[in-house]
């Protein structure tokens, strides 16, 4: 495994190679402290040519391919041909930091593989604008078995008409197979079906570079029998370019035979077949000597334990230089603090400080800490501001310079008490800390997340505000909150989102509880709308996604019409509400409640609640009671099990809903609150533990119980401590190892919907009932949510969504397997839900969504694309326009878009797309009966001759082709 190389050789030049780099880390270090002395550069440049050159004298190839790079950035630098010069010197200095710790591995280890240095590669690659490395990029296998010279007899072999229709068949019943493997359905009988059609085109291209690049299909799919390696994204990928190649049999049939084979999918075979080490079947070992395999791929332990050896600096570096850090900073401060005591200030003391933040800054700027450096560099310019100004420089000022000092110290510290606690842990004490993938995680993901569960806490805060009818006990905690995630936004920096959580923290405090009014449901709903803005825009922010100020404007707009601008002094008074009720805690009520007061009976509310309307709600308590049951063990035994989740949670979610609507307040509060402990399950806030498990066990047993009290007129069941328990566990953080190992999870609802929706359902609960197409676009007059300035900028964004489909639409019908315009059209549809669903258009929001789905079914390759989806497209196209327009006049929709979305989960479906014969089981007995045809067919093609062209399997293949063809 590897290139073992001669240890002797590497001992002799490893001293000179280590003198060459120190020179060149200061040559760097020179640079970055004066820009325009592009000498210091250069001189960087020929110490790293000195010691790739020595590299490649003693055949340390993977050494030499990072020494490659380095080179190639530091010219791309000089060039200024790089997009962000900070950041390629940054990726430069970690590269000259690593290499002496990977030459130290191949000391011990005398091999050297690529492998271990690619994530610096990649990042040397990426500096410079480069296409990014995989590690079947450095698989180098030996590909002569597949270099075969044949003669041009060979091509004959597919000239005969015959021949040519079997190759169209053994396609189709490959693509059969393929889309019950994507499908994940019945994988082992599937992979079955593959290997046959393949193991006949080995046959027919026996003795040719095809048939080479066929054996080697045919072992990557015994691997995946084997369950050696995942059937994943790319794996479908590898099989559905296996699919291309058996067209191209019959599209290039004159020379195909001649050929070479494709290195590239070849490689990416022979890939997955060495990675299968514990498969020793006869064919993968015959691949395995033939191309050298296990030379070709290190196994994976030994790439990782390299990679943990030679990923960054030693701990004893960071260690020395996070003390260095701190003294500066230590002396910064307390410069600082002697001038914020001084009686007698004079501002031009504050040049004192410039000196040691450069220093700070460029350090930061060689260990690759990018967000504290810049939050250095930010107070160098505001300090040389404070400086020249004649005005005495306020404390608070002085105390914002204070928190960035303190802030880069934090960091410094968790940095170094980091490698402090895994050096406790390892035998080498010299094992490198990966700085710039901690850095930015926990400085910056880190932050993100934990503001996104505040925003949480607070739209749930002003939830139960609102169902508790008005209790400000419920919202004492939320300017807390907001206040607490302020300054951390505005150190990332994000000023502008800080300012809009100060103005929603004043609105909070000096409307909601410092003023005994009623608030009405227009300013609750435009709060829930800023809230859920800010936080949709740091959900896209977290997933790196630009081009989001159209979302701060609305929420910017929405505090402006709160009283509150951003950045002003409010504009809301007390008397500008005077004719707003106040709360009265014996009397009155607030105008529109949510839910009946909790002393009233049934008797004394028999006009809402007549028995009809009981007997209703019980009967529906007792299915959500049974769906529970069902569901709940299998969640019980399996904490993975998604599908008993969701529906467990959606059980409990109905609950609330129809409590809530008839008044069973203790019903329909504790389903709530158990739905919001699944909820943070869901979206992996918090891990299900068996505290969880034990607490729903509880509510489980008493709601039949609280089922019955409300049948005899008990509406306020005795369950304030189960919800408080539910609430509490809800609120619970997850470690930050926790956080660290979740992944990010696949787009499964929008941010901002689900929040309006927790609003709406507490303020209409009856919507909850209610289908997509009862939508409030048909009754704007109604909605002050929708104000102009948001309308303008729905429609604004929905024309260039429009323009975007018909710029791309048309060269996806022209040709079906453009995946560029594929992903092009989804992306825009995918704008055109969540934009509509954000400002209320459901009705092209949903409808966009439908259209999404199914093209999520192409991308994936569930279903193909066809003509009936290409027609679908082009009539929601042609609908669009209008659609939005309606939206713009706040009229009702001008088309019934029923048909368009029926048509669009039929085709996601893989169903025929006809309205009228739409019910699910009709694609069971579909599927039945293809399945029925494919085992008959494959039955009789397992009793045909073995031979290369088989006369028999054309005409088994017409009859399961045209019968397939019928079902589909």
């Amino acid at each position: 495994m590897g290139n073992h190389h001669d240890s002797i050789a590497l001992d002799w030049v490893r001293g000179e190679i280590q003198d060459t780099l120190t020179q060149g880390q200061h040559a760097l270090e020179a640079y970055v402290e004066n820009r325009d002395d592009t000498a210091r550069l250069r001189f960087c440049l020929n110490y790293l040519h000195q010691v790739h050159g020595t590299l490649q004298m003693v055949e340390l190839y993977g050494a030499a391919l990072l020494t490659e790079e380095m080179e190639k950035l530091t010219q791309a630098v000089l060039n200024e041909t790089v997009a962000n010069t900070d950041e390629a010197v940054e990726v430069l200095m970690q590269a000259i930091l690593q290499l002496p710790q990977y030459l130290e591995h191949l000391a011990s280890s005398q091999d050297d593989f690529p492998m271990v240095l690619l994530p610096l590669l990649n990042d040397l690659r990426a500096a410079r604008g480069e296409s990014l490395l995989s590690d079947t990029s450095l698989f180098k296998p030996d590909l002569a078995p597949s270099r075969i010279t044949v003669t041009g007899k060979v091509s004959q072999r597919l000239q005969d008409p015959t021949v040519l229709g079997h190759i169209r068949k053994l396609r189709q019943m490959y693509q059969f197979a393929l889309a019950g493997v994507i499908r994940e359905a019945d994988l082992d009988a599937h992979f079955e079906y593959m290997q046959k059609v393949i193991q006949r085109l080995i046959r027919l291209c026996q003795k040719t570079p095809r048939g080479e690049l066929w054996k080697a299909a045919s072992a990557f799919v015994e691997t995946l029998q084997a369950h050696v390696n995942p059937v994943n994204a790319a794996v479908k990928s590898l099989l559905r370019e296996l699919d291309s190649e058996i067209r191209r049999l019959t599209d290039e049939h004159a020379d195909i035979l001649q050929q070479p084979v494709p290195e590239a999918l070849l490689k990416h075979l022979l890939y997955y077949v060495a990675r299968a080490r514990d498969l020793d079947s006869p064919q993968v070992s015959a691949l395995r000597e033939a191309y050298q395999l296990n030379q070709a791929l290190p196994s994976e332990d030994d790439v990782d334990a390299a990679r943990t050896r030679v990923s960054g600096p030693g701990r004893d570096a960071i260690h020395s230089v996070v003390g260095a850090l701190n003294e500066e900073l230590a002396k910064l401060k307390d410069q600082l603090d002697l001038f914020v005591r001084s009686e007698l200030r004079q501002n031009s003391e504050l040049e004192d400080l410039l000196p040691g933040l450069r220093q700070v800054a460029n350090t930061l700027a060689v260990l690759g800490l990018g967000i504290p450096r810049k939050v250095v560099t930010e107070q160098v310019e505001l300090v040389e501001n404070l400086s020249a100004q004649s005005e005495q420089v306020d404390d608070g000022t002085l105390m914002d310079i204070a928190g960035a000092l303190l802030y880069v110290e934090a960091s410094l510290a968790g940095l170094d008490s980091d490698g402090q606690q895994e050096s406790s842990t390892e035998e080498a004490s010299d094992a490198p800390v990966n700085l710039g993938s901690r850095e930015l995680g926990e400085a910056s993901g880190a932050l993100l997340r934990e503001s996104r569960n505040t925003l949480e806490q607070v739209k749930s805060a002003i939830v139960n505000f609102i169902a508790s009818q008005w209790d400000t006990r419920e919202i004492e905690h939320v300017p807390g909150l907001l206040h607490s995630i302020r300054g951390g936004l505005s150190l990332i920096p994000l000023d502008r989102v800080a300012g809009m959580l100060a103005s929603a923290e004043r609105y909070i405090t000096d409307v909601l509880l410092g003023s005994k009014q009623v608030p009405d449901w227009k300013q609750l709903d435009i709060l829930a709308y800023a809230v859920t803005s800010i936080e949709y825009y740091l959900e896209r922010l977290a997933e790196g996604i630009g081009e989001n100020d159209s979302i701060l404007r609305v929420a910017e707009d929405s505090l402006a019409s709160l009283g509150f601008p951003v950045g002003a002094e409010p504009t809301w008074t007390e008397t500008a509400a005077e004719d707003v009720p106040v709360v009265e805690p014996a009397e009155e009520q607030p105008e529109t409640t949510v839910t009946a007061a909790p002393e009233e009976t049934k008797s004394s509310d028999s006009e809402l609640l007549d028995d009809e309307i009981l007997g209703i709600f019980v009967e529906e308590a007792e299915e959500v009671l049974e769906t529970i049951h069902e569901f709940y063990p299998r969640l019980r035994q399996n904490h993975d099990d998604r599908e008993a989740l969701t529906e467990v949670r959606r059980a409990f979610h109905t609950l609330k809903g129809s409590g809530r609507l008839v008044g069973a307040t203790s019903i329909g509060e504790l389903a709530w609150s158990v739905e919001n402990l699944l909820n943070r399950v869901i979206d992996q806030t918090i891990r299900p533990t068996d505290d969880m498990f034990t607490l729903v066990d509880e509510v489980n047993a008493r709601i039949p119980s609280l089922i019955r009290e409300f049948k005899e007129g008990q509406t306020a069941g005795d369950v304030e401590t189960l919800i408080s328990r539910a609430e509490a566990m809800a609120t619970t953080r997850r470690t930050d190892d926790e956080a660290v190992e979740t992944a990010a999870v696949a787009e499964v609802q929008d941010t901002a919907v689900d929040a309006q929706e927790e609003t709406l359902e507490t303020e209409s609960p009856v919507e909850e009932n209610d289908t997509a197409e009862a939508a409030p676009e048909t009754s704007f007059d109604e909605d002050d949510l929708i104000d102009d300035e948001i309308l303008e900028i729905f429609v604004e964004e929905a024309g260039e969504v429009l323009e975007t489909i018909r710029e791309y639409l048309p060269m996806l019908l022209r040709q079906h397997d453009d995946r560029s315009a594929l992903s092009e059209v989804r992306r825009a549809f995918h704008t055109l839900k969540g934009s509509g669903r954000m400002v209320g258009a459901l009705v092209v929001g949903e409808l966009a969504w439908s259209v999404e789905n199914m093209l999520n079914r192409v991308i994936d390759g569930s279903i193909f694309m066809n003509d009936d989806i290409a027609s679908l497209l082009e009539d929601v196209t042609a609908n669009l326009p209008a659609l939005v327009e309606d939206f713009e006049k706040r009229r009702a929709p001008s088309v019934d878009t029923s048909n368009l979305e029926a048509r669009a989960n039929a085709l996601a479906n893989g169903e025929i797309p006809d309205a009228s014969m739409m019910p699910v089981a009709e694609s069971d007995g579909s599927e039945a009966m293809a399945e029925n045809e494919y085992a008959a067919a494959e039955e009789e093609a397992g009793n045909t001759d073995e031979d290369a062209v088989d006369p028999v399997l054309l005409d088994i293949f017409e009859s399961e082709t045209e019968t397939h063809l019928q079902t589909l």
